[in-house]
């Protein structure tokens, strides 16, 4: 229960673009918000099958194996160098992120630069803050909102950033951030019938409680000190020493989305 909670909802991809698009503060928040939520899910799911777990402890405890077996006794296997094996797994991750896990997230974070820039574009000015409200109705619509469709954390995060830009609150953006990944029709509908009705109910409570109480906890944390996110989230430096660096890494940025894309593509044509 809190794998299929937590893991959607954070991940290394969704953290490093919420830190840029965003703020450290809500960089932090978001993997709390996801880490709570799965634990309090996983923790009344284990409430609920106590009997399970005391039967399963018990055949453990009877195990006949309980001695550790050491197969290797006073000789020890020389390693590699420890060096030469930080490099190793640097270039195997570099390897990685530049090509499955970019693959992955391409499509999804594409979409979701195109959506922001379209909101930031046509929706006017704390149009969101007017019309939708603040507080808990901006909550509850956020939260209604995410429920039954689906949204990968990647492709979240940068419309949540732009709704922020345009008078949503942090923590109603959070609700979107947590609620959107991690709830839609389509999962409901698998884990109810994986499941149980019970586990389903713990599921949806959960990540519902969470999503409201740490977007309290965010705009209380905002206004304590004092920040207001439509300024800080978009102090992008406009000096003309950062300039051509921006440009720069956002060219090798989108050729290697482009790249990645290209790839997804031939392999789906492929098959």
């Amino acid at each position: 229960m809190a794998f299929l909670i937590s893991t959607p909802e954070s991940g290394v991809d969704s953290i490093a673009l919420t830190y840029s698009l965003m703020d450290p503060i809500m960089a932090v928040i978001r993997p709390v918000t996801a880490f709570v939520s799965g634990a309090i899910a996983g923790m009344i799911e284990n409430f609920f099958e106590t009997f399970r777990r005391a039967s399963e402890d018990k055949e453990l405890a009877h195990n006949p194996f309980t001695n550790p077996i050491s197969y290797v006794h006073g000789n020890k296997i020389p390693e590699p160098g420890y060096f030469k094996i930080l490099i190793r797994k640097f270039v195997e991750g570099q390897k990685y992120a530049l090509t499955v896990l970019l693959q992955d997230i391409a499509g999804w974070f594409i979409l979701g630069i195109f959506l922001a820039g379209v909101i930031s574009s046509l929706v006017p000015d704390y149009w969101i803050a007017t019309e939708i409200g603040s507080g808990i109705t901006a909550y509850l619509f956020m939260l209604i909102l995410s429920l039954p469709i689906y949204v990968c954390a990647t492709f979240s995060t940068p419309v949540a950033a732009a709704m922020v830009l345009k008078g949503l609150s942090p923590g109603a953006a959070l609700i979107f951030l947590i609620a959107g990944p991690a709830t839609n029709v389509a999962t409901l509908t698998t884990l109810a019938g994986i499941l149980n009705k019970r586990a389903l109910f713990i599921y949806i409570f959960a990540i519902v409680v969470c999503a409201l109480a740490f977007a309290f906890f965010t705009d209380y944390l905002y206004s304590l000190l004092n920040l207001t996110p439509q300024l800080s989230w978009s102090t992008v430096s406009e000096s003309d020493n950062t300039e051509i660096p921006h440009v720069l890494a956002s060219a090798i940025l989108a050729a290697f989305l482009g790249r990645a894309v290209f790839i997804k593509w031939k392999q789906r044509i492929a098959k």
